[in-house]
């Protein structure tokens, strides 16, 4: 069997959506695929990325917590065969953005 894989860097925001897609050109995938990628992986939602610490203020003595979300990518490839008649397909991250 045949199996298509697609590389790709989603882009993830500070909210957690993912907001850009960036398809691997070195994958020469049909347009359909990569299309179904990016419509796919747009509607993603994931954990974001918040940074915590504590703070002293010198005057007072008083902790604060300060948080700060960050954006963040991730790499994933997606997958798509036919097996037995049956269309299959699969994501995966495969390392760090």
């Amino acid at each position: 069997p045949t199996e298509i894989r697609l590389r790709a860097l989603l882009i993830v925001g500070t909210d957690g959506k993912v907001g850009e897609v960036r398809i691997d050109p070195a994958d020469g995938v049909a347009a359909a695929f990569t299309s179904a990628v990016r419509t796919a992986a747009l509607q993603w939602r994931f954990e974001p990325l918040v940074f915590s610490r504590w703070t002293v203020a010198a005057n007072h003595g008083k902790r604060m917590l300060e948080k700060e979300a960050k954006p963040f990518s991730l790499r994933y490839e997606f997958r798509f065969a036919c097996r037995d008649g049956k269309p299959q397909t699969g994501a995966a991250a495969t390392g760090s953005g």
